[in-house]
């Protein structure tokens, strides 16, 4: 794209110095994450985002550069506002880039776009694709390992390592990392990884950790004074007080979040929102409002590109119908849910849906009354400390009765599952 200076763009001629300053305004504002701010920088090239960017004619290098702000903001702002086509026309635009920086040998730079890339694709939830793309990128990148380019790799990594279920390795990568990203001084990057972190210690069932790194991730999101980061983190500190049960304080939190994001018009982030502001409901039994809040996110999200969260909120409404009582609705909504995990994410995600669905069946084992009683008890104690994390207090809350009944019951009818389960006994006082 060799060019002469001064072509006319679409707001008129700019210089080689106003494209300078453009570009050092746009990553300053990618830096922080800020969606309107890099969106005014960007205007002089790009008016009407629902065409092209026009880049102007220059070196390869600028030209390259122009490419990858033009694909992270496009991406960013699509996930954000939840647009359709915004994550497709980001990965375009940021592989054009890729060819022209290798083209050019500026490997650092096509390391940089080959991470934005990545991201766009795990946006999507298509984590397999971007686990390729990432895979390479750590093969080739030949920086320090504390270097914010290899911590972002390891970041997206971990999403995708959290995504397929591997949550050990997910927090193995945590601890590796961990030193390295809070020392760097990255507010963007420390709050990435205490949300990330948060997921994982969460999906372990180690609530209190996951609930202090989310704390910590909406405490970078206030330094920066980045009113989206504090909102992602509050919708995530909201899941894990629902995970404690500790509902009333999730509510708050949750509702926090909710106007944080209609404030900032980020529709992406609101979806999200009202599938945890569902699953609060459901996990108190309040199935009807429950419905209500999942039909809130499902409409957001079928108008954009985050097939993740359209797979997992339409979980979620298949498993709130099964609660209703509307059995076939719900066998049907969760069949053409797979069908789309299937081709929009992974196999693997499919089976963990269906690994979910298939816990609130009951299988009928026809081995007689005494027998069937038991294991349908059985069944209930096993669903209740899965579900609690292994926390005897909580599942006792969640079955009504109390924690010195649901030990005595676990401990001389069904001893079994504390093997099982993975529990350790404690040793019975002697009197």
């Amino acid at each position: 794209m060799g060019m002469n200076k001064g072509k006319e763009t679409l707001r008129g001629t700019i210089t080689e110095k106003a494209l300078e300053r453009l570009i050092a305004e746009a990553q300053h504002a990618e830096k922080s994450r800020d969606s309107e701010r890099m969106r005014k920088s960007l205007n002089a090239i790009w008016p009407d985002l629902e065409v092209e960017p026009n880049i102007p004619e220059t070196d390869s290098k600028t030209a390259a550069e122009l490419l990858r702000l033009c694909g992270f903001f496009i991406g960013y702002h699509g996930h954000l506002t939840n647009k359709r086509d915004y994550q497709e026309r980001g990965k375009d635009l940021l592989s054009r880039s890729i060819d022209l920086f290798e083209s050019e040998g500026m490997t650092e730079e096509a390391t940089g776009a080959r991470i934005n890339l990545a991201w766009r694709y795990q946006q999507q939830g298509a984590f397999e694709e971007a686990a390729v793309i990432l895979d390479y990128t750590k093969a080739t990148f030949k920086g320090r390992k504390t270097h914010p380019l290899y911590l972002s790799i390891e970041m997206c990594e971990i999403v995708a390592e959290i995504a397929r279920g591997n949550v050990k390795e997910a927090i193995r990568k945590i601890r590796r990392i961990e030193k390295a990203v809070i020392e760097s001084g990255d507010e963007v990057l420390k709050s990435q990884f205490h949300n990330e972190a948060g997921f994982a210690f969460a999906e372990q069932g180690d609530l209190v950790t996951a609930e202090s790194h989310h704390r910590r991730a909406a405490e970078s999101g206030k330094a920066m004074g980045n009113e989206r980061f504090e909102a992602i983190s509050t919708g995530n500190l909201a899941f894990v007080l629902k995970e404690q049960r500790d509902f009333e304080a999730a509510s708050a939190e949750i509702e926090k979040a909710i106007g944080l994001n209609r404030k900032g018009g980020h529709d992406g982030f609101l979806a999200h929102n009202f599938d945890t502001r569902a699953q609060i409901y459901f996990d108190q039994g309040d199935y009807g409002r429950a419905l209500l809040a999942i039909e809130n996110a499902l409409e957001i999200f079928v108008m954009g590109d985050d097939f993740a969260g359209l797979t997992e909120a339409k979980l979620n409404k298949s498993k709130i119908l099964f609660k209703l009582g509307e059995v076939s609705e719900s066998l049907l909504l969760f069949a053409d849910t797979v069908s789309i995990v299937k081709a929009k994410v992974s196999e693997a995600a499919a089976l963990r849906y269906a690994e979910d669905y298939s816990s609130l069946f009951y299988v009928h084992a026809e081995s007689g009354y005494k027998k069937e009683v038991a294991q349908f008890r059985k069944h209930i104690l096993r669903d209740a400390l899965t579900k609690s994390g292994l926390v005897f207090k909580t599942a006792a809350e969640t079955l009504d009765i109390s924690q010195a009944m649901l030990s005595d019951i676990v401990r001389r009818q069904f001893p079994e599952l504390f093997d099982e389960l993975g529990i350790k006994k404690r040793k019975s006082r002697k009197v």
